[in-house]
């Protein structure tokens, strides 16, 4: 269990780093607020679309600890190219690069977690209430501190 709470706090940390702040480094980058509109706008869409794909292919090809890696290791590919200055055409696909690959993280690790539990999947919240400590600990500390 404290693999899994670490997993969470660690993904939500990365959450919470990036998108509260998003639209205000965007700006500060010289992006139009229709630019980053449009950035933004990138992951609820992806969110419809990435998770049942990805679930769809854990299922019937590569299982779920391994989507999960690769998901991990292409949404990091993804920041690191966001990392960079650069335009709004290359921003926006390295972003939509993060949406299609992050969006896909927290489905994929919410079944692995409920299948590990196994018999205990009662204690779900206790596990994944490590996201929201993750998530209000990056938010906090880059608005004190950032």
């Amino acid at each position: 269990m404290i693999a899994l709470r670490a997993y969470y706090l660690f993904l939500f940390v990365s959450i919470g780093a990036l998108l509260p702040l998003l639209a205000l480094t965007l700006e500060a980058r010289g992006f139009t607020p229709s630019e980053y509109a449009w950035i933004v706008t990138l992951v609820p869409l992806c969110r419809i679309v990435a998770p049942p794909l990805w679930g769809a292919v854990a299922d019937r090809w590569t299982g779920r600890a391994a989507l999960l890696r690769f998901n991990a290791l292409g949404a990091g590919v993804a920041m690191v190219l966001l990392a960079r200055p650069s335009g709004f055409t290359f921003s926006f696909f390295a972003f939509a690069l993060w949406a299609v690959f992050g969006t896909g993280l927290m489905p994929i690790a919410d079944t692995s977690a409920h299948a590990a539990l196994g018999a205990r999947s009662a204690d779900f919240g206790l596990v994944r209430v490590y996201g929201s400590y993750g998530f209000a600990l990056a938010a906090t500390g880059l608005a004190l501190f950032g």
